[in-house]
């Protein structure tokens, strides 16, 4: 089979799941590498449940905007405000790096969020799991930020930085 096409297979796959684990040998990760580039796309370095691997993200110069054709589109507020909660609860020391940050229980995102108006904040949870941008401890019922967050810039880093005592909290913290 043509190596090209196993390599366009692989990005679609990867594009499905949202991560990868990192292949065993180089030749591999450098026609990965070049086939995410050579379709726009930058792979970029994750910690996943099972070990190292990588999330896809668009290059800086070909991204697309949020009211193009084929872009995600805006979310509503309810995965918004779950996820700053979620920033808040697993990211507590605003100079330590984001990713890949500590753990929190649902509970106590669902806690958080509700006293924010937020209700079916465990469908909020599940989008954002289905999205990447949470995975889940299912076995504890606990979140940690997802692969998806790895892939912010560091200017968007800094402004979560810059705003992270309006990240949602509990107020006895």
């Amino acid at each position: 089979m043509d190596t090209s096409m196993d390599d366009r297979v692989w990005l679609a796959a990867l594009r499905a799941t949202g991560t990868a684990e990192l292949p065993h040998d180089i030749a591999t990760t450098e026609a990965r590498l070049a086939a995410a580039s050579g379709a726009g796309r930058q792979l970029v370095p994750v910690d996943l449940p099972r070990g190292p691997g990588w999330a896809m993200t668009w290059q800086d110069d070909v991204a697309p905007e949020l009211e193009s054709a084929g872009s995600p589109g805006t979310p509503s507020a309810n995965p918004v405000i779950v996820l700053a909660a979620c920033l808040r609860a697993c990211w507590t020391d605003s100079a330590a790096p984001l990713y890949p940050g500590g753990e929190t229980t649902i509970e106590h995102v669902t806690q958080v969020v509700s006293a924010l108006g937020v209700v079916q904040a465990r469908r909020a949870v599940n989008r954002l799991l289905w999205w990447g941008y949470l995975t889940e401890d299912s076995g504890r019922g606990s979140v940690r930020l997802g692969p998806r967050v790895a892939l912010w810039s560091e200017a968007d880093i800094a402004y979560l930085r810059a705003e992270y005592d309006l990240l949602p909290r509990d107020r006895t913290e």
